[in-house]
């Protein structure tokens, strides 16, 4: 599988009906709902806004965040 976000080779952990759980090894491990991928399959993605959003998301002791909107995430990590 490609990673949603930044289209390298990952592997995927214990998917479950409503999200994946991705190990990409340039993104990290995260979790993202079906719905995300779909769109991550048709948008432009800021790259650097995921990873950033995902690595606060780490230190705030989230191992695997979950990523429920591209749209939603990419204005939370741009606005602050």
């Amino acid at each position: 599988m490609q990673c949603p976000i930044c289209s390298s080779d990952c592997q995927t952990i214990e998917p479950d009906g409503n999200y994946t759980h991705i190990d990409c090894p340039d993104c990290g491990e995260y979790k993202i709902v079906r719905r995300a991928i779909e769109v991550a399959a048709s948008e432009t993605i800021d790259v650097g806004i995921f990873r950033d959003y995902l690595s606060k998301k780490r230190k705030a002791n989230q191992p695997a965040p979950m990523i429920t909107s591209l749209k939603e995430k990419q204005g939370l990590v741009s606005n602050g």
